[in-house]
C-alpha cells in the first residue's frame, strides 16, 4: 500500500500529541509537515510540542509555526486544567530536544505543499480553520492543489464542549471555519458525533509503554500525559473514573484517512454560527429538497460530509496496535 501525503494543522495537547505520535508510526501516512495553532495551547507552544514530540520519535518532520489567534474574535487563553500549563500534563523533566522550525508560516507552507504536490496532499486540521483560511488567502487555488481536507470539529447531532451547542475548534475562529466549510474544499467533517467515542483507558496506554520495554522517553512522555487526561476525565464523568479512561478526539481524524469505510458519511450544507449564545455551533441543511427563506443556504454553497457513526472499537484497536509495533529510539539514543 503506497503511503497517502498527509500535513497536520495542530495544537498539541495530549489527544494531538497521541495523533502526531499516531502519525508518525503508522506506515500508511507520509507526513509531509505538521502547521502548529492554537487552541489547546497557544501556538508557541504548540511549535514546541511539536518538535519535541518529532525529536523523541526520531523523526525530522518540516514545523511551520502558525498564528497564534483567530481572525476576528478575541482570543481565549487555555485552561490548564485540561491539557497542563505545557500542554503535556507538565512533564516533570523535558530535555533539550529541538531543531530549528521552517522559515515560512503555516498558511505558506500549506499553499506551497500542495503547489509542490498537486492532487496528492490530505490536509488533516485538528485545531482551529485560521490557517488554512489564511493559506486559501493566498492562494486561492488552493482547493483544488488539496487531494481532500479532514477537518476535526463540529458537532452535527451532539451537544457541544464549548456550550450546549457548539464545539471546541469551530469555536475558537467561528469566522474562519464558516468561511472554509463554504468554500470548494473536498471537505470531510469529523465532529463530536464521533469523535467522543474515542476512548482509550490507561491500560491501552501501559501496554503499549511496557511492549517498549528499553528505556523510552517518548512512550514516557505521553504515559504522563496520558494519566494527566485521565484525571481530568475524572473529576467529570464517574465511568470514565471508573474505567481510568480519556477520549483522545484527534486520533479519530488520523485514522478517517486510513480506513474512511469505518464512518458513515452524511451530505449537507454547513455553516458556523458568528456570535450570540449559538457562537461557534455547526449546522447541517438536512433537508435537501426544501427552499428556505432565510437566506445563507442557496444552492451556489457547497456540500461537505459530515461523519456521524464510526465503528470505534476498531479506531481503538488501530491506534494500540500501530503504537505496539512502531520502533522508537531509547532514551539511551537521543
Amino acid at each position: 500500500m503506497t503511503a497517502q501525503k498527509i500535513i497536520i494543522d495542530a495544537d498539541p495537547g495530549i489527544g494531538g500529541a497521541l495523533a502526531l505520535v499516531f502519525a508518525m508510526a503508522h506506515p500508511g501516512l507520509d507526513l509531509v509537515g505538521i502547521c502548529s495553532s492554537y487552541g489547546h495551547v497557544l501556538a508557541p507552544t504548540a511549535l514546541r510540542n511539536t518538535v519535541y514530540l518529532c525529536s523523541l520519535a526520531g523523526h525530522r518532520v518540516p514545523v511551520a509555526e502558525g498564528v497564534n489567534s483567530p481572525l476576528k474574535k478575541a482570543p481565549m487563553r487555555p485552561d490548564p486544567d485540561l491539557e497542563g500549563e505545557d500542554g503535556l500534563g507538565n512533564i516533570p523533566e523535558r530535555q533539550r530536544m529541538t531543531y530549528p522550525p521552517e522559515s515560512q508560516s503555516a498558511a505558506r507552507f500549506m499553499a506551497d505543499q500542495a503547489d509542490a504536490h498537486p492532487g496528492e496532499i490530505t490536509l488533516v486540521t485538528l485545531g482551529p480553520l485560521t490557517n488554512l483560511c489564511l493559506a486559501h488567502r493566498q492562494e486561492p487555488l488552493l482547493h483544488e492543489k488539496l487531494k481532500r481536507v479532514v477537518v476535526l470539529g463540529g458537532s452535527i447531532a451532539k451537544a457541544g464542549n464549548m456550550s450546549p451547542v457548539a464545539e471546541s475548534n469551530m469555536w475558537h475562529d467561528p469566522h474562519a471555519a464558516d468561511t472554509i466549510l463554504t468554500s470548494p474544499f473536498p471537505i470531510t467533517l469529523l465532529g463530536l458525533d464521533v469523535t467522543e467515542q474515542m476512548v482509550l483507558r490507561m491500560d491501552h496506554m501501559r501496554d503499549i509503554a511496557q511492549h517498549h520495554r528499553s528505556p523510552n522517553r517518548l512512550m514516557d512522555t505521553l504515559l504522563h500525559a496520558a494519566q494527566f487526561a485521565a484525571g481530568y476525565y475524572a473529576e467529570q464523568d464517574f465511568n470514565m473514573a471508573m474505567d481510568e479512561a480519556f477520549m483522545a478526539h484527534e486520533i479519530m481524524a488520523l485514522i478517517y484517512v486510513l480506513h474512511p469505510d469505518w464512518f458513515t458519511l452524511e451530505a449537507g450544507r454547513v455553516r458556523v454560527a458568528l456570535d450570540g449564545v449559538a457562537e461557534g455551533m455547526t449546522i447541517m441543511d438536512r433537508l435537501e429538497h426544501r427552499a428556505f427563506p432565510q437566506p445563507g443556504w442557496e444552492e451556489r454553497i457547497p456540500k461537505i460530509h459530515a461523519a456521524m457513526s464510526v465503528q470505534a472499537n476498531r479506531c481503538v484497536d488501530l491506534f494500540v496496535r500501530t503504537l505496539k509495533s512502531a520502533q522508537w529510539p531509547s532514551s539511551a539514543h537521543i
